[in-house]
């Protein structure tokens, strides 16, 4: 039996891209409406691989467009995740060097 090839939408979820457990609130917010944008063009990609379809070219046409539009959508949500690993990096370094100048200043 074949292996199935997942969506886009499919990889992310079975990534955790979407998951916001302990997330910014902002970053929360965004993903979550990447998320839902997403799942929009999952159904109707879903939709169009019917065999009820009746063009297969217009049918394959769509669903490769639509999984391209989750790529890109899944995109952001990556530079989200970076923007939030880059500030998570940069705050301790902030804090030290606070710490450190205030330490001097005393």
């Amino acid at each position: 039996m074949a292996e199935k090839i997942l969506s886009a939408y499919e990889r992310a979820v079975d990534d955790g891209l979407f998951n916001t457990d302990g997330a910014p609130a902002w970053a929360a917010r965004d993903v979550g409406a990447l998320e839902a944008r997403c799942a929009e063009l999952e159904r109707m990609r879903k939709g169009f691989e019917t065999k009820a379809f009746p063009d297969d070219a217009i049918r394959e046409e769509q669903v490769k467009w639509l999984n391209e539009s989750v790529e890109t959508l899944v995109s952001y949500v990556n530079d989200i995740w970076e923007k939030v690993q880059q500030d998570h990096d940069l705050l301790p370094f902030t804090l030290a060097d606070h710490r450190r100048d205030v330490m001097e200043v005393a």
